[in-house]
């Protein structure tokens, strides 16, 4: 039987992808009443994709945007047409385990006053599958209340740390909680960090603090088309060289992650040094994540792994 849910998920020039995570909606334990996919004017294969798994799947749902409107625009469009009461919103690269709805949705019947529902995730590239990520609420984990996506939306004007944005106005009104659980594949990917605009979504992310601090005071908050001018009045320019150089290290050993776990190892130590001497803080941190991402595994077999250790830790328990 379906369960109340709506899944929501954007698109973009996704053909590389969007299958997979389709697909992973589809074989919940808990199926979802509907998967809306709304193709924010793609010039790839991904609108003839979804178009061919809709034959075969009555609950897949398409979205025709005739120009692009962007990821916060696109959710807000589904979820208007959205069924059902809850919302669960699937990024076109991101996967699920199977058991993710139907554990959002027990601990939501036992926590009735809670209107968002995260979980914890793994880091996923390629055919590896990171480390679990103890973090609650990333976009692809969440499962809202419909009301209070409506009540809340995105925000379309923010086209850099909209996730972020969207939390600092959630968080005023209503309350948030998580399954303990790693449900959700999150994919890495060296187009989003090489292309996007790192020093923005770091900028727009401050910007969102600063907004949330303007709030809760009754301050006229900032709007993100003022981003610029605001990060160089609030901050000397001794300080944002000093971020600057360092987000910029941050970067460029991210990239290197992804060339050393092609097997491009000049690059990734050329790219690794750069980044190392920019930013010497970030060498650990981002290296331990490569490590976590050696092993070559599946999203199914990682699951099972992790319901074995659970499992375990019941029977001592």
């Amino acid at each position: 039987m379906n369960t109340d849910v709506s899944v929501v998920m954007p698109a973009f020039n996704a053909s590389a992808t969007i299958a997979q995570s389709i697909e992973s909606a589809l074989n919940q334990t808990a199926p979802p009443l509907e998967i809306i996919v709304v193709n924010d004017a793609s010039t790839d294969d991904t609108g003839s994709i979804v178009a061919e798994m809709a034959k075969q799947h009555p609950s897949l749902r398409v979205i025709e945007m005739k120009q692009n409107c962007g990821l916060s625009a696109a959710r807000n469009t589904a979820i208007r047409e959205a069924k059902g009461s809850w919302i669960a919103l699937l990024d076109s690269d991101d996967l699920w385990a199977e058991d993710k709805l139907s554990d959002q949705l027990a601990f939501a019947a036992g926590n009735p006053d809670v209107d968002m529902i995260g979980c914890f995730y793994r880091e996923m590239f390629d055919s590896s599958i990171g480390a679990v990520r103890r973090e609650f609420f990333w976009p692809s984990a969440c499962l809202i209340k419909k009301s209070v996506a409506l009540d809340v939306p995105f925000n379309p004007e923010w086209v850099a740390s909209e996730f972020p944005e969207f939390l600092s106005r959630f968080d005023v009104m209503y309350k948030k909680d998580g399954v303990p659980k790693p449900l959700m594949f999150y994919r890495l990917n060296l187009t989003g960090i090489a292309h996007r605009s790192f020093l923005r979504e770091r900028m727009a992310w401050k910007l969102a603090s600063e907004n949330a601090r303007r709030r809760k005071n009754g301050s006229p908050e900032i709007s993100y088309s003022e981003l610029e001018d605001w990060y160089r009045r609030s901050f000397p320019w001794t300080t944002r060289l000093r971020k600057g150089i360092s987000w910029r290290g941050d970067r460029l050993l991210r990239e290197s992650l992804f060339h050393a776990k092609k097997g491009q190892l000049l690059r990734a130590c050329l790219l690794g040094l750069a980044g190392t001497l920019l930013n010497p803080m970030s060498l650990a941190t981002k290296w331990r994540r490569l490590a976590s991402l050696g092993k070559e595994t599946s999203p199914q077999s990682t699951l099972q792994t992790d319901q074995k250790t659970e499992a375990q830790k019941n029977i001592a328990a």
